[in-house]
């Protein structure tokens, strides 16, 4: 993102001074683009996406879950942020149709747009990520500076360059601090520098053939390499093999106009098929090793013991289930929107990302509070039923003090700071032409 952001400086036409025909439409803020746009009856487009913001929420209470131990297939909640990343980012440039006219002014005209166009897209992304990231990542190695343990200064620093997902494919102990989440982040931003280009450059046609390439290509790549990927977090931190899930979203996207009740129902039923086919035939597998009972089912989902395959055939089947939410959703029809219509859900789906950055932070926080307060630790002492109801009485409260100071750093961090980084972005790398 560093080399996209220090770029000479990028000129903007002035309308006044080159007026267009068809007018390339201004792109929307990351919060606003309408889902419903494109599709669907007129005026329903903001309530459409408010469920897109619902199922955010979802998504990060699920993860949220995962990381208390009581959910182990919550890592289902980033595949689902990761398709509504392409979904909304996709609808967010692309809300209008391009300019047509074929004068040779007017398609120079029409290139200074799309340079224009594509700098605002990376000036939006980095305004929206990076401050509270940046933020939160010195915070965490100001702290790992004063405790006890390994202090790996690479480790902040791969953090800080979005890299992070690549650092752990060496270092898989755990850190110190409550920060290995945030490899997620770094193959999110890895896919906009590359994808900004194609998804602001290209013609809708050659953009769903790039993007079926890639969803395409990221299955072929995790079968090829399928002997290598014997364990969850090796396959997941390689972030290229996972770029299907943000091109299924811009995929969907592309064709939203075509994609009502019925096709969303539809995809749905695709990604909930997929999901049991994989556990039908690992079901089948862990029963040929050797397991028994109950074991049978155990951790087909849940990442652990990838092994026979699994690598190559978990995370499409995972795009499929986060497909079909995000056109459920989208849809705004059946009891799965309904269930999304919800505003509280809404609200807290807004602050999702300052909740995804802070719910490590939060998890860690009460869990060695409740430590100190007790003398012991309750999630490895005492009977099973005893550490079940710790788990979940810990996934409550973490869920609740997320949701908490999620929306109040929203409203006076994670916003604030993005409107500041914008405009000091834009200030220094646009300049417009005076007529």
């Amino acid at each position: 993102m560093k080399s996209m952001l220090t770029s000479p400086r990028l000129t903007v036409p002035n309308p006044a001074s080159h007026p267009l025909p068809h007018p390339l439409p201004p792109p929307l803020p990351h919060a606003s683009p309408s889902v419903g746009q494109g599709g669907g009856r007129p005026g329903h487009g903001a309530a459409r996406y408010d469920r897109i913001d619902a199922l955010r929420a979802l998504a990060m209470m699920a993860v949220i879950a995962q990381h208390t131990d009581i959910f182990p297939i919550g890592w289902l909640g980033v595949w689902i942020f990761y398709v509504i990343s392409g979904f909304v980012v996709t609808l967010s440039i692309r809300r209008g149709d391009p300019p047509r006219a074929i004068a040779g002014d007017t398609r120079r005209a029409i290139a200074r747009d799309k340079g224009a166009a594509l700098a605002g897209f990376y000036i939006r992304r980095a305004a929206r990520i990076i401050p509270l990231y940046w933020l939160y990542v010195a915070l965490a190695g100001f702290i790992t500076f004063w405790l006890p343990g390994p202090d790996d200064p690479w480790e902040i620093l791969s953090q800080a360059s979005f890299t992070y997902n690549f650092y752990l494919l060496d270092h898989p102990e755990i850190s110190v601090l409550p920060t290995t989440h945030l490899w997620t982040i770094s193959v999110e931003m890895q896919f906009y520098a590359l994808a900004g280009v194609a998804i602001v450059l290209l013609s809708d046609g050659a953009l769903k053939r790039c993007l079926a390439g890639v969803v395409a290509g990221c299955l072929l790549g995790r079968i090829a390499l399928i002997g290598q990927l014997q364990h969850f977090n090796q396959s997941a931190h390689i972030s290229f093999l996972h770029f299907d899930a943000f091109s299924a979203g811009c995929l969907l996207a592309l064709y939203r106009a075509r994609i009502g009740a019925p096709q969303a129902g539809f995809l749905m039923m695709l990604g909930v098929m997929a999901m049991a086919l994989l556990v039908a035939v690992y079901a089948v597998v862990n029963h040929h090793l050797g397991a028994q009972g109950i074991e049978v089912v155990q951790k087909i989902l849940s990442g652990d013991g990838m092994g026979q395959g699994r690598g190559a055939f978990i995370f499409s089947a995972a795009t499929m289930l986060g497909v079909g939410c995000v056109a459920m959703a989208a849809a705004g029809r059946g009891w799965f929107p309904a269930l999304l219509g919800w505003g509280w859900l809404a609200r807290i789906g807004r602050a999702s990302y300052s909740g995804y950055l802070l719910h490590f932070a939060v998890i860690e926080g009460l869990y060695e509070a409740v430590i100190l307060l007790i003398g012991h630790d309750p999630m490895h002492s005492g009977t099973g039923a005893m550490q079940i109801a710790f788990r979940l009485a810990l996934c409550v409260g973490s869920i609740g003090m997320t949701v908490l100071l999620a929306d109040l750093c929203y409203r006076w961090l994670e916003m604030p700071l993005a409107r500041l980084c914008r405009v000091l972005l834009e200030k220094c790398l646009l300049k417009p032409v005076r007529a």
